[in-house]
């Protein structure tokens, strides 16, 4: 219920109110250019044009953060794949990825929790972990997909079989193990200060449809 709000949210963001800046931004714009000998008048003119520029752009993160639009058309794989490489660019931490083609082994609604386990574990990472080097694994098994996520850094600061791990403030552990306890999956921490975190997260695979 919470993904599908998430996602009537943001296309209530993208074609309501998108459209609505869009229309504000192009009026603007005309009549900065029909007031050209008015200097002040276009000045401000165009000083809103630029605000509802970057409103425009904060709106489209928004509803791109609410449900990323390219789980529906690329797959959850490259979706994950994307959303890796995306976040490697903006940081110091060498990622190595190794991912299976896991399209349609979960079920649809669900693949964008998914999407945010691996995309919690990574921004930790870059956010707290202070690594070098980190890497994404995702492997295809008869049952389940197993994911592990693993860094160099320097650990998780109370012992991973402590509850008061999992709601660490800054970890997102707990938002994790909410996604991973609403797939009937598992989630492991192992941690060891100054050497590093590996996280592991097994999944069970939809069941195929009878006959």
């Amino acid at each position: 219920m919470q993904e599908q709000e998430r996602l009537r949210i943001a296309r209530e963001l993208h074609d309501g109110l998108g459209q609505n800046i869009i229309l504000i931004k192009n009026k603007t714009l005309l009549a900065a250019q029909a007031a050209d000998k008015q200097s002040t008048v276009a000045s401000n003119l165009q000083d809103i044009s630029n605000l509802a520029s970057s409103t425009l752009e904060d709106l489209r993160q928004i509803a791109h953060d609410l449900r990323p639009p390219h789980l529906e058309r690329w797959g959850l794989a490259d979706s994950i794949r994307a959303s890796l490489q995306t976040l490697s660019e903006t940081s110091s931490v060498e990622f190595d990825v190794d991912i299976d083609t896991i399209d349609g082994l979960i079920e649809k609604d669900n693949e964008i929790h998914v999407f945010r386990i691996v995309q919690e574990a990574v921004n930790n990472i870059l956010k707290h972990a202070q690594a070098r080097k980190a890497s994404v694994t995702m492997r295809r098994e008869a049952n389940m997909i197993r994911c592990v996520i693993r860094d160099n850094g320097k650990g998780v600061p109370t012992a991973p079989d402590d509850k008061s791990d999992a709601s660490s403030e800054g970890f997102g552990l707990s938002s994790m193990g909410q996604r991973v306890n609403i797939l009937c999956g598992t989630l492991r921490i192992e941690s060891i200060p100054s050497q590093g975190t590996m996280i592991t997260i097994e999944l069970p695979v939809k069941k195929k449809p009878d006959g």
